[in-house]
This record gives C-alpha cells, structure tokens and sequence, in this order.
C-alpha cells in the first residue's frame, strides 16, 4: 500500500536522528546522553568518530562506553538503537558545551511537532474525501475536534521550548502534549495507524526517545 492516505502530504514515518545532533551540536556524530541512555542511529552507532555528549556528567568518544539494549522490533525498522551508556567513561563536559542541550531540545520536540503537524495534514486531507453516509468524515464533530486540538497545541508547545530548557514539571507537560496530540492522531486514523512505518510506530519511538531526553527518570 503505498499511499494509504489521498493526500499529497503523505510521507511514510522515519525518525532521522543524525539532522537533530547535526542543528543542535554542529556535528551528526555527536550524541546526546541523558540519565546514562542514549538513541542512535546504526550509522552513528557504527561511526569511528562518534562523541558522546551529557549536559550533567560529561563527554565521551567511541563505542566503547556503549551498550546496546535486545533490538525492539519497530526501532530496528527505523534504524535506531538504545544504549545504555557507561558512567565512568565520560570526561568533564567541556566549557560552554551545555547550553547546546537546549539547543537539542528545540531540535528534538521540533522534529516531532513537525511528524505530527504533516500527519494532521494528512488526516484533514483524507477525511475531507472520504465519505460516510454521503457525508465527508472531517464533517464529524469528534474527528474536527481531535484535528483541530492537534494543530491548536502545536504553536504553545513550540513557543515553550523554545523559552528555556525542559525540565521537571515542563518536561512532563511536553511529553503529555505530545503524546496527547499523537493519540489523537491515532484515534482519528483507525486501522491505518498500525500500518508499518505509521502513526503507533511514530508514537513508539516518540515515547522511548522523550522518555531518555526528556522525562524525569527512566521507568
């Protein structure tokens, strides 16, 4: 099925890790640690000159203070892998480095409001055509509601990481919102939301990568 939407927005999902580190550190092969967890992708994984950025306890380089976790089914899909990362092989953060974490913030809810903000998209073009009972589902007062919430948290939520660093209570808030606004999504698209590289792998891989860089802790 290889447009499962009628909508010229329709872009199978695929999270792209490497265009993140590159706007928020000047370079793809660094990567941001957090709580000693990390995302990467293969090809950083597999990179000679990976680096190993943590705002609180310090740098690192190369993939030996890396330990990848059994692969989860979809973030094979998508490339991607978690590690657990060494304490102890991480230096001293270098001066004027941490401010390049907020940085990573904004690139990284960024990039996820923007999937969310195409998928919204997507859903308004296909329930504009499609029908039920002769009448256009985005016609539906519920599927207008959940459409429209989407599209109305998007600029707060962008605003407010943009203010200051995530953190405790706002990082909490950020995550609720954004996986209000990928349920939405969800329940608005039905079947089609389980479709390989869709809405529930999107929400997957959202709920794992904000629980390593933004949540409080790590359940």
């Amino acid at each position: 099925m290889d447009r499962p939407f009628d909508s010229a927005a329709y872009r199978p999902f695929k999270w792209a890790v490497e265009p993140i580190c590159s706007a928020a550190f000047g370079d793809e092969a660094v990567v941001p640690v957090r709580l000693g967890f990390a995302v990467l992708s293969a090809e950083q994984l597999n990179s000679r000159c990976l680096r190993l950025f943590d705002a609180e306890e310090g740098a690192a380089e190369g993939r030996a203070a890396l330990t990848p976790w059994p692969p989860d089914p979809m973030f094979k899909r998508q490339g991607l892998v978690l590690c657990r990362v060494r304490a102890a092989a991480l230096r001293r953060t270098p001066a004027g480095c941490r401010g390049n974490w907020h940085r990573f913030q904004i690139q990284l809810v960024g990039a996820e409001l923007d999937w969310i903000e195409r998928w919204a998209r997507v859903l308004i073009d296909h329930t504009a055509t499609r029908k039920v009972a002769g009448s256009p589902m985005l016609s539906i007062s519920s599927i207008r509601l959940r459409l429209a919430s989407v599209l109305q948290r998007q600029a707060p939520l962008k605003r407010m990481v943009e203010l200051g660093p995530l953190a405790g209570e706002a990082a909490s808030f950020a995550v609720r919102e954004l996986h209000a606004m990928s349920d939405a999504l969800i329940k608005t698209t039905g079947a089609r939301a389980m479709l390989q590289h869709g809405l529930v792998e999107m929400q997957h891989v959202f709920r794992i990568v904000n629980q390593v860089y933004l949540e409080r802790g790590h359940a």
